[in-house]
């Protein structure tokens, strides 16, 4: 819990996280994240 709030909270943690350190259903979430800021 330290580490995503010191990264800027749940969004920015997986923004920023290697894709190959994340489980698949945090690579899913982090995919999501990105499409919805794409489409801002």
């Amino acid at each position: 819990i330290r580490t995503v709030q010191k990264r800027g909270g749940l969004d920015a943690y997986l923004l920023k996280s290697d894709d190959a350190k994340l489980p698949s259903k945090a690579r899913r979430l982090k995919r999501r994240v990105q499409k919805a800021l794409s489409g801002r």
